[in-house]
């Protein structure tokens, strides 16, 4: 089975002793694929994972995302700087993409903006927006395609992914000439990711300067619509939540009982959480002193941060999320505030 998997995805089926990724389309039950494909050896043999990716699926739009109003603003906003960096971080499978193509698809209406992107891989066609493909195997990547890409005369330039320092080098050189900059990183929260820069062996001077805002964000299972019920809440998750026993006294959560719409199991669909950190004056001092990152976040809460916890918390309160999915996104840490 692995072998007919790695003839089928382009693999090497000799090779056994080295992970490898490729990909494949296939057609079933009327719809279209894209699979991606990833080996890895193990004690037994070879695992392997594989993620598909249905070709006929509507790009998802900001209202679709699940931002409330103040939120989807602020990212509309954002779209409409000429230059900076915009940063959407997370964990594998957060929604990271889908936030970015969402915005992507308002700049690609915009006939007087030139969008580039390159991608590792193109998860969906944009028309409007000219992108390209990395390929390392003949040595084109991240940080290659920036460097081309600013001879292109773009105004939007979408980076995949933030790997490496090389690659978030090119990113801030070309925020620095006059171009706004969209990527990813993978990191826990919103503030996180200027460490994560810093790391990466950026200069404190140069991200306060450049970096306009970071979306940390989530992906958390909708409460069903068609069978939604007022719940109690969990006591033990009120006390880590509040962990003084001062949980406000109008607090509500729900769940879904289960229907035919969601096959029983009370949810359907997932919805982002979202941490929205914008870079106002006090946070890029903070980030130019290279101030420590528990004194950089207290900061950031006192300039505006809206937190994950925060975010969830309101989705609890209105409906949209189950109480018990607070566990899924947050550390003990961050649940008591």
């Amino acid at each position: 089975m692995i072998n007919v998997i790695k003839v089928s995805s382009e693999l090497d089926i000799a090779e056994r002793r080295l992970p490898q990724g490729g990909r494949m389309r296939r057609r079933a039950g009327g719809r279209a694929f894209d699979l991606r494909v990833q080996t890895q050896p193990a004690l037994h043999g070879e695992h392997t994972v594989i993620r598909l990716l249905p070709q006929d699926t509507r790009l998802l739009t900001i209202e679709d995302l699940g931002f409330d109003a103040e939120l989807a603003a602020s990212y509309r906003r954002l779209l409409d700087h000429p230059s900076g960096l915009v940063l959407v971080v997370g964990p594998t499978g957060s929604g990271k993409s889908t936030t970015l193509y969402a915005g992507l698809q308002i700049l690609a209406r915009d006939a007087t903006r030139k969008v580039l992107t390159v991608e590792d891989p193109i998860e969906y066609s944009i028309d409007g927006v000219q992108q390209s493909q990395v390929k390392p195997e003949i040595g084109f990547s991240f940080a290659d395609a920036m460097r081309s890409f600013v001879r292109q005369d773009p105004d939007v330039i979408l980076v995949g992914e933030i790997r490496d320092g090389e690659t978030a080098l090119e990113a801030m050189r070309a925020s620095q000439t006059g171009h706004l900059v969209f990527s990813t990183l993978h990191c826990n929260d919103a503030v996180d990711a200027v460490q994560r820069l810093l790391d990466l062996g950026m200069h404190p001077n140069t991200v306060a300067s450049e970096l306009l805002a970071v979306l940390a964000q989530r992906l958390a299972r909708r409460v069903c619509d068609g069978c939604r019920v007022l719940a109690t809440p969990d006591p033990e998750l009120l006390a880590e939540l509040w962990p003084k026993g001062d949980a406000p006294a109008d607090f509500r959560c729900f769940v879904g009982e289960g229907c035919a719409r969601c096959g029983g199991h009370g949810t359907y669909g997932r919805i982002a959480v979202v941490e929205y950190l914008p870079t106002g004056p006090e946070v890029r001092r903070g980030i130019a002193h290279r101030m420590p990152i528990d004194e950089l976040r207290e900061l950031a809460l006192r300039s505006g941060l809206r937190t994950l916890r925060d975010t969830a918390l309101a989705l609890v309160r209105s409906g949209a999320i189950p109480l018990r999915e607070l566990r899924d996104m947050l550390s003990v840490e961050r649940m008591g505030g």
